[in-house]
């Protein structure tokens, strides 16, 4: 499974894991469906309770890498993929997204 030193953008490392984070979502199954390739989202709480959100690109083919991006927690990043993948999310998931502090409120 894929794993990242990231330095932040107060200079502390983190090393992200997706053996040992919190998976928020996973796109492994659609409509029922098992799928080879497709993207995870995870939290890594540091040990000062910063929280660092990333995609994981996760793949079963031969020969294909799998990787991870970081979310820019202080930009609008997290809530950019939230409001992309909002369908294909349980309320279970939007509640414990909400608990760290990610939400989408609708203000029309």
């Amino acid at each position: 499974m894929p794993k990242k030193a990231y330095r932040t953008s107060d200079g502390k490392l983190a090393l992200l894991n997706t053996r040992t984070d919190e998976c928020l979502w996973s796109g492994r199954w659609t409509n029922g469906r098992e799928n080879n390739r497709f993207d995870e989202l995870y939290v890594h709480i540091t040990k000062n309770g910063k929280r660092i959100f990333y995609v994981a690109y996760i793949t079963y083919w031969q020969g294909e890498s799998m990787g991870i991006t970081v979310l820019d927690s202080e930009t609008t990043d997290v809530q950019g993929w939230l409001l992309e993948n909002y369908e294909s999310l349980s309320e279970k998931e939007i509640a414990r997204l909400s608990e760290l502090g990610v939400t989408v409120e609708e203000d029309a």
